[in-house]
């Protein structure tokens, strides 16, 4: 196989995943980071080098992109069987990685991808175990603590994603060389104490879990560059010390405190933030801590006072700002909107706009994805010629007042998809709407009887759809 060091292991890695399935983008990445494969040049993170490294085995045609946003930015990617199949025989030939489907597991292969139940570990394991991937229900007996004590002391990656896992042993924080801990998916309701020890530790990802609190020391985990904890409905609180986490790039679910907002400031490599149940006491200063973050590339903030307008007026984001998700009531927009100008990705939740905020967003030059979920209180919403000249994707939900869109001939020119929900006093799709030459899906969710019947192709309004190659009507939600 002819490939370049640095991307031949960075594909073998690919064996160990279950046949037909998907990796996203980030986990790749991430894995290749914490294995080594990847190393610092050019004053480039680890991680766009690491991406290049996967456009690279893109562009060779050795990985696929299953999913992807809509910039056109890789989020999942899968392996052709054949390929596959190269990478398995490669990996086992080389001692690289091995998958098991039984219960002994091999104890020559740096790296085990168990996909099978009841495995055995022993003594031997340690010498050589690096990597431990796991895809089945073995989980809960492979983490039994004399086998992690015992069998995983050298191992770097333990993969635990989406598997049924309902504790972690405490002696999971004496693997000291761990570099990854994936936790995602699983039943875990409590970390124990004993990760403070894990100081090598990059990503620690928490989401879709259980856990609603981390007690034990973050502050000791000082390699740790991504820390994902967002749950359904749920914040996470954490304990006093996130400013010593200077490599930290992505946090994530994080609940809002005066101290936590404090101490984002101090956060200089983050990239991505994700902060909920902000007070309106706090908002100020997440403000102030926020415009030291000059490579933050997305922000979301929840408000907790569903009440008062949350005070945002003194945000001045990065340029970097890419993604912005903000949701709270807001009443008008700030005025440093208008100077998004490399925004990609806007959500605005349960603003309660009075004003039809569409005259200021539709000058943003790059927005490619526009989502207003409960967020303009008006009756008439425009778009306005040459208004959103990169817009793709364009959802509005329960505008509940909302009673007629316009859309100007030459606004939106490459918009793609709309999607219109539950916006009960909308009485047509919006006027213009045939003039979107460019419009491939219209999605129409719990729409009165009234509107949808105007779509027929007797209705008044069935003009202004007939060019769109797929229209879905649901008319029940949820």
């Amino acid at each position: 196989m002819d490939l370049p060091h640095p991307l031949k292991p960075c594909f073998l890695l690919l064996s160990v995943i279950p046949y037909d399935s998907e990796i996203s983008r980030k986990k790749l990445v991430r894995l290749w980071i914490a294995e080594g494969f990847v190393q610092e040049k050019n004053n480039e993170t680890l991680e766009t080098t690491a991406e290049k490294y996967l456009m690279e085995l893109i562009n060779r045609s050795m990985i696929e992109v299953a999913v992807a946003s809509s910039s056109g930015r890789v989020k999942a990617c899968r392996v052709h069987n054949l390929l596959h199949d190269l990478a398995i025989s490669l990996s086992e030939n080389g001692n690289f990685s091995v998958i098991c489907h039984d219960t002994c597991a091999s104890t020559s292969a740096r790296r085990i991808s168990l996909q099978t139940s009841n495995v055995s570990f022993h003594k031997e394991h340690k010498k050589r175990l690096r990597s431990v991937f796991m895809f089945s229900s073995s989980a809960p007996a492979v983490l039994k603590s004399k086998i992690v004590a015992k069998s995983f002391e050298l191992v770097r990656i333990l993969d635990l994603d989406d598997c049924k896992v309902l504790k972690l042993p405490k002696e999971i924080g004496g693997l000291l060389h761990l570099r990854y801990l994936g936790l995602r998916g699983t039943k875990v309701k409590k970390l124990p104490r004993t990760l403070q020890n894990l100081c090598y530790l990059q990503p620690l990802d928490i989401r879709k879990t259980e856990i609603k609190i981390i007690a034990f020391q973050i502050k000791c985990l000082r390699n740790l560059r991504n820390l994902e904890m967002r749950q359904d409905g749920q914040s996470i609180s954490v304990p006093m010390g996130l400013a010593k986490l200077g490599k930290l790039q992505v946090l994530t679910g994080l609940q809002a405190s005066a101290a936590i907002v404090h101490e984002i400031s101090s956060l200089t490599k983050l990239q991505k933030l994700s902060i909920e149940d902000l007070n309106n006491e706090d908002a100020e200063k997440l403000c102030s801590s926020v415009n030291n973050l000059n490579e933050l590339s997305y922000l979301s903030i929840f408000s907790g006072d569903g009440i008062r307008p949350l005070d945002i007026a003194t945000l001045k984001p990065s340029s970097c700002l890419q993604k912005l998700h903000i949701a709270g009531k807001l009443q008008t927009l700030p005025d440093w909107f208008s100077q998004l100008h490399n925004l990609t990705k806007l959500r605005l939740s349960f603003s309660k706009l009075e004003e039809d905020p569409l005259s200021v967003l539709a000058q943003l030059p790059n927005l490619l994805f526009l989502q207003l979920n409960k967020a303009y209180q008006g009756k008439v919403m425009r778009c306005c010629c040459p208004g959103f000249p990169k817009l793709k994707i364009f959802i509005i939900t329960e505008l509940e007042k909302l009673e007629e869109w316009d859309v100007d001939i030459g606004a939106m020119p490459c918009v793609l998809e709309v999607w219109i929900m539950l916006c009960e006093n909308l009485a047509t799709v919006p006027t213009g709407l045939q003039s979107l030459a460019t419009l491939q899906r219209l999605r129409l969710v719990g729409m009165p009887s009234s509107f949808i019947d105007r779509l027929g192709e007797l209705g008044e309004d069935f003009v202004r759809i007939k060019h769109i190659p797929s229209i879905q009507i649901i008319q029940q939600f949820g």
